[in-house]
């Protein structure tokens, strides 16, 4: 009974984890991309406004 109750927790625990760092991924994964879209955002507004010049 006893370990069956540890093997739970353990389980419980590892779950969390992956629950946090899934969280986390998604977190850098979002961060990532909005900074490349602005990067992009601006290297296009540099060029165009080159171009309007």
């Amino acid at each position: 009974m006893g370990s069956r109750v540890n093997l739970k927790e353990i389980r419980d625990n590892q779950f969390r984890i992956f629950l946090v760092s899934k969280k986390l991924g998604v977190n850098v994964v979002v961060n990532s991309f909005t900074y490349c879209v602005n990067l992009v955002h601006i290297w296009y507004n540099k060029n165009n406004n080159q171009e309007i010049q």
